[in-house]
């Protein structure tokens, strides 16, 4: 069921229906049976989808929803993200969300959350994952 969520999102994606496939990412991300990595592996995502809907808030508590789980698994399963591609596309996600917010206003303190968490984020993953990770500069807060 879970896997078959996934391929649903990738499906509606391919189609260009990112209303749907949003739908489907947020139950992907919510069922029950889902690991700790992988409902870290899918937050980004889902954040991603949110972001180019337009749907800045809903990103922003999708990164905070994922920083929890990074920080409270549950499980063992995400014991090594940090040296992974996902430590990778966790990092570049909160940078995306943090330019895509610059000129709302009513983001400010999210988008400074954000800078801040991929910041410290960073500063965790290992070498080699810092050097895979691609980001957009991003302007300062105002």
């Amino acid at each position: 069921m879970v896997r078959g969520l996934r391929t649903l999102v990738y499906g509606f994606e391919d189609l260009g229906d990112t209303f749907q496939a949003l739908r489907a990412q947020r139950l992907y991300v919510s069922h029950p049976a889902a690991t700790a990595d992988e409902r870290a592996s899918a937050l980004p995502t889902l954040a991603r989808l949110e972001r180019e809907a337009g749907e800045l808030a809903a990103a922003v508590r999708t990164l905070a929803r994922l920083r929890d789980v990074l920080a409270r698994p549950g499980d063992s399963s995400l014991a090594h993200w940090r040296g992974t591609n996902l430590g990778s596309f966790v990092v570049e996600e909160h940078h995306r969300l943090a330019r895509a917010a610059e000129d709302v206003p009513d983001l400010a303190a999210g988008r400074c959350e954000g800078s801040e968490a991929a910041v410290v984020l960073l500063a965790e993953l290992s070498e080699a994952a810092r050097r895979a990770v691609s980001v957009p500069a991003v302007s300062p807060p105002r």
